[in-house]
């Protein structure tokens, strides 16, 4: 009998369990999902024709659009599908890295640029890469990296967009790392922001309220925070300095 109740109970568990997760379709391994949309679109690219396909969330199509690239290029990714981040518009926007094989020089030229899904070319990013958008200052930022006359990565330009932000907190804020520690009260982690010149280092140190020096941490100009581990840290007042400037935070 105790064997009859222990199947009965993996069978009952075994259909809860295949209650949890229901397979909606089954879709092309290229089709990929926009990460940053503030609708939920499907797209799949089609180097042969330059053809993008945008599809609902119900997998209707939503757009077929044609990229009108220079003779000789095709589409080998697209990235950063998208509305209202590089345009204030309605439309589908998105990133297109596309490529051209030179048997003169025996290496592939580049092309990277902005289109919408009428296949309007919005900008030309030249010799850059994919990049990241990013949010300061209450806009967004989109950040690529650069390539030389060799395609040789050797920097990086900022763009401003100018769109507004609706996606804040799904995108890093760098603008909150500039003003106040955060999140304040802190339990386990706590951000602390520091502004230095560029190419400059220095040393960030924390006291507590009895001007106890806790810790010192060595800061540097390419970023603008550190994650401090306060998990071990007495509840109260604390005190961080760099340079001339200091802040408090406070930990639970």
């Amino acid at each position: 009998m105790k064997i009859s109740f222990l199947a009965l109970f993996l069978v009952v568990t075994a259909f809860g369990l295949e209650a949890q997760v229901s397979l909606i379709k089954n879709i092309g391994k290229n089709i990929e999902h926009s990460s940053i949309s503030e609708k939920s679109i499907y797209y799949k690219a089609e180097p042969e024709g330059n053809v993008i396909t945008f599809y609902n969330p119900d997998f209707t199509i939503y757009s077929e659009t044609t990229i009108p690239l220079a003779d000789g290029y095709s589409i080998t990714r697209i990235d950063h599908v998208s509305e209202h981040v590089f345009n204030t518009n309605a439309k589908v926007e998105f990133t297109v890295y596309s490529e051209k094989w030179n048997a003169a020089v025996m290496e592939y030229e580049k092309s990277f640029k902005l289109f919408d899904e009428e296949g309007t070319e919005l900008f030309d990013f030249g010799r850059a890469s994919s990049g990241d958008v990013y949010v300061v200052d209450g806009s967004y930022r989109f950040q690529c990296g650069k390539y030389d006359a060799s395609w040789v990565y050797d920097s990086e330009d900022v763009y401003q967009l100018a769109a507004i932000p609706t996606l804040a907190p799904s995108i890093t804020s760098k603008s909150a790392l500039k003003s106040s520690a955060f999140p304040n009260p802190a339990v386990d982690y706590i951000n602390l922001p520091y502004s230095i010149e560029n190419g400059v280092s220095t040393n960030l140190t924390i006291y507590g309220n009895n001007g106890q020096l806790i810790d010192n941490k060595r800061i540097g100009s390419d970023f603008s925070y550190i994650r401090l581990d306060v998990s071990n840290y007495k509840p109260g007042v604390y005190y961080y300095k760099y340079n001339n400037e200091s802040s408090k935070f406070v930990v639970k």
